[in-house]
């Protein structure tokens, strides 16, 4: 019931509600950012899909897709949120099977929720990648050859605090004898509008970011399999659009926007701490996106001369005039 989780005028949208992500060992989100004191009513949605579905994204075929996949929902989970700001409170399901278990009745978490779920109360700092200090993640890493997905928060600036979801992939030899003498290469992939890391990372998502591609798609390349470190941020939703979407590096749209410094920063913070803490080479950290991606990737080549060893836009979009300045910025070989 919360305009977060994708309620709006008290009906609830798919496509806004927030994906669970396999990391590995469990189906984790990433911070979801809610009121103080809020009592949100929110379900678990199982998804199967039986058949594999080649044309997803093409036109009339997706309800074909739609008619092969079955739903199932829990029963209504209700939790309190913090009444502090720079708490998090963790929801624990330690069974899916349990949600399946029920007759609708709202269970409350934690005490009245007959053991389907538990609840941890903690400092955003414990939550958050890099919470406690730029050269330490504080979180799990992902295995090599895996990715997870983390939330980040940038340096405080004059404009704010820049928050970024992100997801990290380690290359199949991180931690072995396989790793470079001087670090491993890094890429940066910005992702194109509405784009969502827990859409790409959806099982019943089909793109060809390179979040998706890791997930065991047969076209990955090779190399970027077993020899890159891969970060992807995500985009930041700018409340202001109401479209549940953002510009990267703006607020507001194209043509009435203004820059956006603190992402700017956080986006910073957050390439030199994995770099420092994946045993990245700082001479081959490459930058790359798609359409709106591909502008923010030529636009952080001209902020930062020197910082990226390549970059490398894929259908840049860039609805800013003139793009001449943008070019004229742009470092030379």
């Amino acid at each position: 019931d919360a305009e977060e989780l994708g309620c709006s005028e008290g009906y609830w949208d798919p496509q806004e509600g927030i994906d669970l992500i396999w990391d590995g060992s469990r189906w984790a989100s990433l911070i979801v950012g809610l009121g103080l004191g809020m009592e949100v009513t929110f379900c678990i949605v199982q998804v199967e899909q039986s058949d594999s579905h080649p044309g997803v994204l093409q036109g009339m075929k997706r309800i074909l897709v739609h008619e092969s996949r079955t739903f199932r929902w829990s029963a209504p989970l209700v939790v309190r949120t913090p009444e502090r700001e720079g708490e998090v409170l963790e929801v624990c399901i330690p069974s899916f099977a349990s949600l399946w278990e029920h007759n609708q009745e709202a269970y409350f978490v934690p005490d009245a929720s007959k053991g389907v779920a538990r609840t941890r109360l903690g400092r955003r700092e414990d939550f958050v990648a890099f919470g406690w200090g730029p050269d330490r993640l504080g979180l799990p890493l992902p295995p090599p050859g895996g990715q997870r997905c983390y939330t980040f928060d940038g340096p405080r600036t004059p404009d704010g605090i820049g928050s970024l979801g992100f997801s990290l992939y380690l290359p199949t030899g991180h931690g072995s004898d396989e790793a470079p003498e001087d670090g491993w290469p890094m890429v940066v992939f910005l992702h194109s509008m509405h784009a969502r890391l827990d859409g790409d990372m959806n099982l019943f998502y089909e793109s060809d970011t390179p979040v998706r591609l890791l997930q065991g798609d047969p076209g990955c390349p090779r190399t970027l399999r077993e020899r890159c470190v891969v970060l992807s941020p995500q985009c930041p939703v700018d409340v202001d659009r109401a479209d549940g979407g953002g510009i990267w590096l703006r607020h507001g749209w194209y043509e009435v926007s203004t820059y956006a410094p603190e992402i700017e920063a956080a986006l910073g913070s957050l390439v030199t701490s994995v770099a420092k803490a994946c045993c990245v080479d700082p001479s081959r950290i490459s930058i790359s996106g798609s359409s709106m991606g591909a502008y923010a990737a030529l636009e952080l080549s001209a902020r930062w001369p020197g910082f990226f060893s390549a970059c490398a836009p894929v259908a840049a979009h860039y609805d800013l005039d003139p793009m001449e300045a943008l070019i004229d910025r742009l470092p030379g070989p």
